[in-house]
């Protein structure tokens, strides 16, 4: 994939009616339960699993080619330029995590639409759209259905 700012330049990026708005997929992605299991582990412990799942967050958003934007706890706000990438992440997460005992379940919410982006940080409606999901469910708007589904359905080579 071109880097962003060649797509620009080639038309190919949808340009932002505000500065510094940009459209982008926003995924939120933590595990559930987790204050009652630190309780129940101790801080070593817990601190322990955390490093491990940070990790595995990590290593899923780097081979989507997404970004963290933040974490605090065990939540994590990540940014993708392609809604598919944003939910193959979510779904690598998933799926690397409940091979491991020590992890509660995951859960994943995640919309995609204009956002505006402010010193790191990304805010607005779409950011706060993306939805609490429950345990070992990843949850995606909409938006985030429409746009996988017609990115999808374009590389899809026609039969007749």
């Amino acid at each position: 994939m071109l880097p962003r700012f060649v797509r620009e330049r080639a038309g190919q990026w949808e340009r932002a009616a505000v500065a510094g708005q940009v459209r982008v997929a926003i995924a939120f992605v933590d595990l559930s339960g987790f204050t009652s299991l630190a309780e129940a582990m101790g801080d070593e412990m817990a601190a322990g699993v955390l490093e491990r799942f940070s990790q595995l967050v990590h290593e899923a958003v780097s081979h989507w080619d997404g970004r963290v934007v933040k974490q605090i706890g065990d939540a994590f706000m990540l940014v993708f330029a392609e809604t598919r990438s944003a939910v193959a992440c979510a779904v690598e997460i998933e799926l690397r995590t409940a091979r491991e005992a020590q992890f509660p379940a995951v859960r994943s919410g995640m919309h995609c639409g204009h956002v505006l982006y402010r010193e790191g940080d990304y805010l607005g409606t779409s950011v706060n759209v993306a939805a609490e999901a429950e345990r070992h469910q990843v949850l995606v708007t909409g938006a985030v259905r429409v746009e996988a589904l017609r990115r999808c359905a374009s590389r899809v080579p026609s039969r007749g």
